[in-house]
């Protein structure tokens, strides 16, 4: 069942709120419905409410999407992109477009060679984004003279992550954007048991100072918490009520231990530094106020908090055993560095000057925010800018 930060409180204060409770059914009711007739339930919020009105809107104006399909080249006539390459189970042939062509594919994001050249060490070995997301685009614009552009601040945006191996053999990874990190009572520590950061930061600016800090034992860091913030808010992949948890402790997805001490000495870390962060924070959530990295300072943190803790939304004690913690990554939500391109979205060439027919939009091109992350939705909301623009600079080159 799909949910937004609205959805979650309403389902926690089921039992508290007759409101929430009536919401809550209502939700519920929805998705076993969704169930009886689909395979999966039919409501769709925040970006994927937006992608899936984008679908929609492709079908009633009979646009024709094929899934399963490689782009493996592009087809020129007379300098001009007319058309590519495609690839599938069924067949190998070319789709003409002799209008022009708009490279979308997802950016660079599980292209291995990119990665190596374009990502810091220790390379992330995780992301949330579909394997998909091969760079098929980039390289397919490079091949056909492009560059891809450089002088970021980042060369993709970030995001903590968590991961556990599923049944199958595939890796579940968690991105850590709003639901614990500002939460009260839960730390970030590196391998000295010590905090390098806010935990309720932009996730952009998280993932930034698990690198910044990496000698100091951030890759991977740990969440720390205990049971009452656990039972509460849940962890990562550990719903709220904690129903999964056992499960996730035998797993070794979560880490378990009866005092501080024991929590440190299975996760491998400095005890001493540990308990003395423990208690500096215990501190912090009586005083309200995080010396060291404000935490809960500005209103974007104190949203990502919980707004019925006082004083200070965002920081909590850590006392009641069992202690619980997990292993967080760096992971990447998408490529910044991308594909350069003019003012209407034309692909350039590495000598200037745009190449006829060629256009790209989205993470394959290269990003207006270059690195920098204001706020969400400063990947789909440029993509769908810049491909309307696309799509009007083509359309007005129609003779």
């Amino acid at each position: 069942m799909m949910v937004d930060r609205d959805d979650i409180g309403k389902l926690l204060n089921a039992a508290q709120n007759l409101s929430s409770f009536a919401q809550s059914s209502q939700l519920l009711a929805r998705y076993v419905l969704d169930r009886l007739r689909f395979h999966r339930g039919t409501r769709l919020v925040m970006g994927n409410a937006l992608v899936g009105r984008l679908y929609s809107s492709l079908r009633k104006q009979g646009v024709r999407v094929d899934t399963g399909t490689n782009v493996t080249g592009l087809t020129k006539e007379n300098n001009k992109v007319i058309g590519v390459e495609i690839k599938n189970n069924r067949q190998t042939g070319l789709a003409l477009a002799k209008h022009g062509v708009i490279l979308a594919s997802g950016g660079f994001s599980r292209h291995p060679e990119l990665r190596r050249s374009l990502l810091p060490e220790p390379l992330a070995q995780f992301s949330p984004l579909p394997e998909t997301i091969t760079g098929d685009g980039v390289s397919i614009g490079i091949d056909a003279g492009g560059f891809i552009g450089n002088g970021h601040a980042e060369n993709c945006f970030w995001t903590p992550v968590s991961v556990r191996k599923r049944k199958d053999g595939s890796m579940a990874v968690f991105p850590h954007f709003v639901l614990d990190r500002g939460k009260p009572g839960l730390i970030a520590v590196d391998r000295n048991g010590r905090r390098f950061v806010s935990e309720a930061t932009d996730y952009h600016s998280f993932g930034k100072a698990m690198y910044a800090n990496k000698t100091r034992g951030t890759i991977p860091c740990y969440f720390v918490c205990d049971y009452n913030f656990i039972q509460k808010y849940g962890l990562g992949m550990v719903r709220p009520r904690a129903s999964n948890l056992p499960n996730l402790v035998s797993e070794g997805y979560v880490v378990k231990g009866e005092t501080i001490t024991a929590l440190a000495k299975e996760l491998r870390i400095d005890s001493h530094g540990l308990l003395a962060e423990v208690k500096t924070q215990n501190e912090y959530a009586q005083s309200g106020v995080d010396t060291e990295f404000g935490k809960g300072r500005n209103s974007y943190e104190r949203n990502l908090g919980d707004h019925r803790h006082r004083p200070n939304p965002c920081l909590g004690p850590i006392k009641k055993p069992p202690f619980f913690a997990i292993k967080v990554y760096p992971g990447d939500l998408g490529a910044s560095i991308g594909l350069v391109t003019d003012k209407n979205a034309q692909v350039i060439k590495s000598g200037n000057g745009p190449i006829s027919g060629l256009y790209a939009c989205g993470s394959d091109m290269d990003s207006m925010m270059a690195g920098v992350y204001p706020g969400p939705g400063i990947t789909i909301g440029p993509a769908m800018t810049f491909g309307y623009i696309a799509a009007k600079h083509i359309a007005g080159n129609i003779s």
